[in-house]
């Protein structure tokens, strides 16, 4: 009995922070499309990698390039290696020229001014041997492990604001971790119905609408109607919100995936779906 009572709470908080995971989600892809990062990130870093201004406009305004935009006169979010590598080439040495020769563009690739590029692609070309393919091949590779780093730094500017959206979040709601779980601990009635709802909603996040109208009345201790009135009250409250903020900010995926775990112990089975946004 007591086994499946703690099963439940858990069930019950696991599905709170799924929900307050997608909201989170969803403000998260708004910013970083308003924002533009992907496209100015990767505008920036094909202009220090290609360390030369003209060089980097005939690249980013080739064909093969722009029509990977979106919108026209944007740079995009993202370039497949073999692309970027073929459109760098031919910017070198235009079709006009002889570009099956790897010492043409050599000799384009000597006359950029001292950087980054030259230092790793002129040897590049010189161990190639005169083969136009295998030095593509090897610029595309380069160019890859440039684009790990970017991502890198792109994924941690997105875990920074993850974790201010999931602060915000948590504030505007009032979620308190602790609060929450002692609340489904001692109402059966709230917490065998949010159970209930969690559960069919790991495996159809089809009801998620339904299962939010439960959660906004089913008398969860959420919001900011009681406020602590000691210390020793605020301490808690505030661990309460630090919990829900480092929760959310795990994002939906990893919650949608240990309520389907928790659920199974229930007898719930495992669900087949993915997180998505709650259907209006």
């Amino acid at each position: 009995m007591f086994g499946s009572i703690i099963i439940d709470v858990a069930v019950g908080v696991a599905f709170v922070f799924l929900l307050l995971s997608v909201v989170a989600s969803h403000i998260n892809d708004l910013v970083a499309r308003f924002m533009d990062w992907r496209s100015k990130d990767l505008d920036k870093h094909i202009r220090q990698m290609l360390s030369d201004p003209n060089l980097a406009n005939k690249v980013l305004n080739h064909p093969l390039v722009a029509g990977l935009a979106s919108k026209p006169g944007r740079t995009p979010s993202y370039i497949p290696s073999n692309t970027f590598a073929l459109t760098v080439f031919d910017a070198l040495v235009p079709a006009s020229g002889n570009q099956t020769v790897v010492e043409n563009v050599r000799a384009q690739v000597s006359g950029l001014p001292d950087s980054r590029m030259k230092e790793v692609v002129l040897p590049m070309l010189d161990k190639a041997e005169g083969n136009l393919e295998q030095a593509r091949k090897d610029f595309a590779g380069w160019y890859d492990e440039s684009m790990e780093r970017l991502s890198g730094a792109f994924k941690r500017r997105m875990m920074l604001l993850s974790l201010i959206v999931a602060a915000l979040i948590t504030l505007l709601f009032g979620v308190d971790a602790i609060d929450l779980a002692n609340n489904l601990y001692k109402e059966p009635g709230v917490r065998a119905a949010l159970a209930g709802a969690a559960q069919t909603a790991s495996k159809d996040t089809t009801t998620f609408n339904e299962a939010v109208k439960q959660i906004q009345g089913g008398g969860l201790a959420i919001g900011w109607s009681t406020l602590p009135t000691d210390a020793a009250g605020w301490l808690k409250k505030i661990t309460g919100l630090l919990m829900t903020t480092i929760a959310v900010s795990l994002g939906a995926p990893f919650w949608f995936d240990l309520l389907r775990n928790i659920s199974s112990l229930r007898g719930g089975g495992s669900a087949q779906a993915t997180p998505a946004e709650p259907k209006k």
